[in-house]
């Protein structure tokens, strides 16, 4: 995960590639483990279901935040950058404060979105998106979950590096808590 973390921060990463989904999956999974970091996952209703399916989201852990749709999520970031700046003191982060990712597929909110993972930054909000990410830089990844191919202003050279994964079957059973 430490891989995908660093690739977000460097103003947000797109996944794409026949093992994206089973990268954001494995992702989404570790964050709401909590076992490097608190954090909490913004998604939309559509690419929720499409990475975990609805019954699934029925039982989903409470770190994991779905709204209906991708303006709600933006709306939701926008609100959350706000009231994050100004919790602030000085120039550091509230302590205790929890990392917020935003996994959607971008649209057209990408600028919107762009400008969120920009701002949000020093207050602990990156985004990872399902897509081809022109802002970032774009991760392109095989079914294995090796990565191929890095594409970006400051993509880092961490190509043949393998990311985990996690299909749509063990996502359901490790949220609906059958693991």
């Amino acid at each position: 995960m430490g891989y995908l973390v660093a690739l977000a921060a460097m103003n947000g990463t797109g996944l794409t590639g026949p093992g994206a989904e089973n990268v954001t999956r494995a992702m989404v999974l570790d964050l709401l483990a909590g076992r490097h970091m608190a954090a909490r996952v913004l998604m939309p209703r559509e690419d929720a279901v499409r990475l975990f399916g609805e019954e699934a989201l029925r039982a989903a852990d409470p770190g994991l935040v779905v709204l209906d749709t991708l303006q709600e999520v933006v709306t939701e970031l926008e609100v959350e950058i706000v009231r994050r700046s100004g919790q602030r003191r000085d120039a550091g982060v509230p302590e205790g404060q929890s990392w917020l990712f935003v996994i959607a597929s971008p649209g057209a909110a990408a600028e919107r979105l762009n400008r969120i993972v920009q701002g949000g930054t020093e207050d602990l909000i990156l985004g990872v998106f399902l897509g081809d990410w022109p802002y970032g830089i774009t991760c392109t990844v095989d079914e294995s979950g090796v990565i191929l191919n890095l594409e970006g202003r400051s993509a880092p050279a961490w190509t043949a590096h393998r990311l985990a994964i996690c299909n749509q079957s063990d996502a359901v059973r490790h949220l609906a808590g059958c693991d």
